[in-house]
């Protein structure tokens, strides 16, 4: 029996949010919610659907930034585990619309440099952005609106202990849920699984270096 990628998050702010994955949004572009479970306040994200690879490989990016290779790896295990427990008798995919082929060499060739902000389109209001930024614990997701440079609250941490979840959500949505209504993704399962393994085999030849010392690409 198959299950919904929604995950509780403990907030700087001391408020705790309810991420869930599952959302849909327009023509498969990303998505997911953020219900403050003090005053059920849901709030809404999402990115035009050419950003979803990128925003994956952020996620990736900022899981090895610094950490032992081992945790990094551990990390990848625990991304598997989590969607094969919650698709369970759920289909993957082999095709869809987008593929990581072009943007894999250059974004492995980053890994040892420092994670940077980066936006993306929102599929819903083109006045708005979403921002993905490093923080000294992980990552800070939430919305910019126009050219102002200063994100709004309220905003998502996601430390990086969790960020594991994020992605395995990620993976989820390009499973065929065998939902009538629109599909989640323009990724396919094989796709990300493409992805995940190239990463998994960039920490395992930085680790395994004799200079490594089990470190991260970014150790």
């Amino acid at each position: 029996m198959s299950e919904l990628p929604v995950f509780v998050l403990d907030q700087p702010s001391r408020r705790r949010l309810q991420l869930d994955l599952s959302t849909g949004a327009t023509f498969g572009d990303f998505a997911f919610t953020a219900t403050n479970l003090a005053n059920g306040r849901v709030t809404h994200y999402d990115a035009y659907h050419t950003g979803e690879r990128m925003i994956f490989l952020d996620v990736l990016h900022r899981i090895a930034h610094t950490r032992p290779g081992q945790d990094v790896l551990d990390d990848v295990a625990r991304i598997r585990a989590d969607v094969n427990e919650r698709t369970e008798g759920l289909t993957p995919t082999s095709e869809a619309e987008h593929d990581f082929d072009r943007l894999l060499p250059r974004w492995l060739a980053t890994l040892n440099t420092k994670p940077e902000p980066h936006t993306y389109g929102a599929s819903t209001n083109n006045r708005y952005t979403l921002v993905l930024a490093p923080t000294d614990d992980g990552i800070a997701i939430s919305w910019q609106r126009g050219d102002t440079q200063r994100p709004r609250d309220p905003r998502v941490h996601i430390p990086t202990s969790e960020l594991w979840r994020f992605a395995a959500g990620m993976i989820w949505r390009s499973y065929d849920t065998g939902r009538p209504a629109p599909f989640l993704t323009r990724i396919s399962t094989q796709a990300y699984d493409t992805a995940l393994e190239a990463f998994e085999s960039a920490v395992h030849r930085v680790d395994d270096s004799p200079q490594a010392g089990g470190r991260s690409p970014r150790g």
